[in-house]
């Protein structure tokens, strides 16, 4: 396949892309660590569509999407954790 010389803005847009699809797999892997499972794969569905083709536009509404999801996740698994056990009862 031979190759063309992007330009400024095509460079700059193809750097900021990899940067979110690092930020993306970061996060995954973080998240993978607290065991919390629909927030990785949301974050593991963000690293796919972050690194497929097609238009920014579309990547951009889908990973906003995504931190939107994220932010939801982690607010419901946060009162989840802050949510007090009930005392076991005697068998």
């Amino acid at each position: 396949m031979a190759t063309h010389k992007l330009t400024g803005e095509q460079q700059r847009r193809v750097d900021e892309i990899q940067a979110f699809q690092h930020t993306v797999d970061v996060v995954k892997h973080l998240v993978a660590e607290l065991d919390v499972g629909t927030i990785g794969d949301v974050a593991g569905a963000m690293s796919v569509m972050a690194g497929r083709g097609g238009g920014i536009n579309m990547k951009i509404r889908g990973l906003t999407d995504g931190v939107n999801s994220l932010g939801m996740q982690l607010e419901m698994a946060l009162k989840q954790a802050l949510t007090p056990e009930e005392p076991k009862k005697p068998a």
